[in-house]
Parts: structure tokens; C-alpha cells; sequence
């Protein structure tokens, strides 16, 4: 059993913090991504979303009850009951509707989201994704790096090592394109020790959903031709 019982926002450092206090088997956790400061304008609180995703994805691995004390947006509930579960169940993961209890909802729209963004890793996938939404209709306007598991799927100091070198390259590359810049650290990589290539597209979006109040839309790249489409468990690529 998950519980999640609040969300709040505090500040260290250079650092914004959006936290929560949850309780996974009965043992107390507190769950947080970190962003800066700057960016705290973005982060909207009237919502779990970015936590909420996150669990979801870790309770249908693990079989358990999930219980949300938080608001969930309306649109993000739709998409996780009745669409995502029905294929996990095709997948044969064991979890039902029932075992969710998000019945606080929220309908909270944010008219001054108008961002257009995208990871950025300077690798092969993250940079085709950005040179094609860069000619798109609705271009690119924001580059993204997130501490979500691509550097370390538990996470840990060698991690965090990896993901802060990344982060100054991206400053640079971002600055000299006009482009703005957002990333997310997390313990959520250490509490729940999925494995990374499972779950990567949840998780890079739960990260994404710290910033309701900036992104319109957002691209992110896929791994796998859409004609190699199949339902795998083992490698969420194939059903991006």
C-alpha cells in the first residue's frame, strides 16, 4: 500500500523543493524533486501529477494499492485509468481500477503555459527529436535535463556526478541557441529502485509535470520504429 498525503514547496539554497510526504508498506517517506530557484514560478502545487504518475507506474509493477490524499488532475486520471491500466492488464500485470483511489480531483487550467520543450543528452535520439521540433509548427523553445534514471536508475552520488556535468553543457548549448533551460533532481530514483528502461518515458514525464505552469507541449523521443510496435514489459520503447 502507497499513501500520498500532502504536497508543499520549500527552499535551501539555490534550491526549490517540491515535496511530499507519503507512506509506502507502512514505512514513512518523503519524496521530493528539486529544481532552481528561478524556476519555482513554473511548479504549480494544486495537483500530485508529477508524484502521482510516478507511484502509479511503481504500484502496477509491484501489485499494490495507491491511495492519493492530493488532487489529481482530471486529464492525467482519464489517462492512467482508462487508458494505461487496460494495457498493463493486456501485458499481464495484475492491477485493477479498483486498487487506485484518486477521487480527489482537480481541474486547474494554466493559460500562461505556452512552452514548447524537449530533453536534451547531446546522444543520437535526444538530438533528432530536437532538430525536428526546432522545423516544427510548434517549435522548440526550452530544453529539459532530468535526474530521472537515464544516469544512474537508483540513482546515488555517481549519478548526480554524471547529471551535473551534463547540466553545465546544456546551459552553454542552450544560451547560444536562445533557448531556455529547466531541470529536475529527485530522490524518487533511490525510494522506489525501478529498473530504468521499464519505465523511462513515465518517469522523464513525471519530472516534466514539475512544470505545469510552463509547458504547452513537449516532445520526447523514441527509441523504436513505430512498425517494431508491440506491447513488452520488459522495455517501454516499444509502446511509446
Amino acid at each position: 500500500m502507497v499513501e500520498l498525503n500532502n504536497i508543499y514547496i520549500e527552499e535551501s539554497n539555490e534550491l526549490t523543493i517540491l515535496k511530499s510526504d507519503c507512506i509506502i508498506n507502512g514505512v514513512q517517506k518523503i519524496l521530493w524533486y528539486s529544481t532552481s530557484k528561478e524556476n519555482e514560478k513554473f511548479i504549480s502545487t494544486s495537483n500530485a501529477d508529477a508524484f502521482i504518475l510516478f507511484i502509479f507506474i511503481y504500484c502496477v509493477f509491484e501489485n499494490l494499492e495507491f491511495k492519493s490524499n492530493v488532487p489529481i488532475s482530471k486529464r492525467l486520471k482519464f489517462g492512467l485509468l482508462e487508458i494505461l491500466l487496460p494495457i498493463f492488464q493486456e501485458m499481464g500485470f495484475k492491477t485493477t481500477k479498483e486498487m487506485f483511489d484518486l477521487k480527489l480531483e482537480d481541474e486547474t487550467k494554466y493559460p500562461e503555459a505556452s512552452a514548447i520543450g524537449t530533453a536534451m543528452s547531446f546522444g543520437v535520439d535526444s538530438f533528432f527529436s530536437y532538430i525536428k521540433g526546432r522545423e516544427s509548427i510548434n517549435k522548440i523553445n526550452y530544453l529539459t535535463l532530468f535526474n530521472a534514471g537515464a544516469f544512474g536508475q537508483y540513482g546515488g552520488k555517481k549519478a548526480l556526478g554524471l547529471f551535473e556535468a551534463m547540466k553545465l553543457k546544456i546551459i552553454d548549448f542552450a544560451s547560444q541557441n536562445k533557448l531556455g533551460f529547466v531541470w529536475v533532481n529527485t530522490n524518487l530514483n533511490e525510494v522506489f529502485k525501478m529498473l530504468f528502461v521499464q519505465t523511462h518515458t513515465f518517469r522523464n514525464f513525471a519530472c516534466v509535470l514539475v512544470f505545469q505552469k510552463l509547458f504547452k507541449g513537449y516532445y520526447y523521443a523514441s527509441g523504436i520504429n513505430i512498425k517494431n510496435f508491440k506491447l513488452n514489459k520488459l522495455d517501454r520503447a516499444y509502446y511509446d
